[in-house]
């Protein structure tokens, strides 16, 4: 676990067959690591990374909506519940990601390897 570089740790969609109120989706990580930001890519948006094919196009929707995210805590192992991260806004046009966790800003850093996003 590095604790100075950062990485692209995810990148992926997740689909819905419906909009519910409610919507839960689960990333792990096949080893522990701190996570410092979650971007969500606008619908269309170009992504250039380490990926086959080096581009990849963002496919979020809908354009607006609140997410939570929180982490399985390594620093508390037999902890029933997970922690939170943190939440925002989603709104494409201005408010696509969630500072958490960076040395400079106080946050206490949370060793986890897996992350939950709770999206309504």
């Amino acid at each position: 676990m590095d604790e100075e570089t950062p990485e692209l740790l995810f990148f992926d969609t997740f689909s819905h067959d419906t909009y519910e109120k409610l919507n839960l989706d689960l990333v792990q990580f096949p080893k522990p690591v701190y996570i410092t930001e979650v971007r969500i890519i606008p619908l269309g948006a170009r992504v250039q990374a380490d990926f086959p094919g080096g581009v990849r196009l963002g496919a979020t929707n809908p354009s607006l909506f609140k997410i939570e995210l929180f982490v399985n805590d390594l620093g508390k192992p037999g902890a029933p519940t997970f922690e939170c991260l943190g939440d925002f806004e989603y709104n494409q046009n201005n408010c696509i990601h969630l500072e958490c966790g960076k040395p400079d800003d106080g946050a206490r850093r949370i060793p986890t390897d897996g992350l939950v996003l709770k999206g309504f």
